[in-house]
């Protein structure tokens, strides 16, 4: 499943409630909190040098976290409450922004290209392709949590009724939590491997200032 399917799934499942007076929180509004600055224009990179073009590379991806912050913010007042809506803005906000971000790196990495960085240019495919997978991680953990998250309000629901939950629910919501752990060991090597590639940018980065 891709970063589009799972935002659907999720989409599909953010519908208001019949009844607007049991509304909880909209959670494009509660994001607010974190609410993403305007996007930097990318400048005409062709005149600038390899150390300026790294450093708007690091820029994009500093803007890139705080689009992170922004979507996981939403996502948790989507979370804390079973009728919360906003959703599908909230999601459409942050891929509008996740798809400028990485148009302006690929812009980054084919002008290293051309400017002879050739190594510096495999540095940012490394990085976008890490980072794909990682926002595809990220909406399939989004989609697992709210299984989560419904599955604990049935409970929660049943054990008030004097019920017990059926075993099949049980078992799903168990294979749930499991696969969700997985997802998330998944997503923290690919964040550690990012790390590393904008480490080793750093370094590049850092290696070129002294030589100025």
């Amino acid at each position: 499943m891709d970063f589009t399917q799972a935002l659907g799934i999720l989409q599909s499942r953010a519908t208001p409630p019949a009844d607007a007076s049991r509304r909880c929180v909209d959670c494009s509004e509660e994001a607010g909190a974190a609410t993403l600055p305007p996007s930097p224009p990318l400048p005409s990179l062709a005149s600038l040098r390899l150390p300026d073009l790294l450093r708007q590379l690091l820029e994009r991806q500093e803007e890139r976290v705080a689009t992170y912050r922004y979507f996981d913010s939403g996502f948790a007042a989507f979370l804390a409450c079973a009728e919360a809506e906003g959703y599908e803005a909230l999601a459409a906000s942050a891929t509008t922004r996740f798809a400028s971000v990485s148009a302006a790196i690929n812009a980054v990495g084919a002008q290293l290209d051309a400017a002879g960085g050739g190594a510096l240019a495999a540095l940012v495919r490394q990085l976008q392709g890490l980072e794909k997978r990682k926002l595809t991680l990220t909406a399939r953990s989004h989609l697992l949590r709210h299984g989560l998250a419904v599955d604990e309000l049935r409970a929660r629901a049943a054990e008030e009724r004097g019920e017990t939950v059926p075993e099949k629910e049980g078992r799903a919501s168990r294979m749930r939590a499991e696969e969700e752990e997985e997802v998330c060991d998944e997503l923290r090597q690919v964040v550690e491997e990012v790390n590393e590639v904008l480490d080793e940018v750093r370094g590049e980065l850092a290696e070129m200032e002294e030589e100025q």
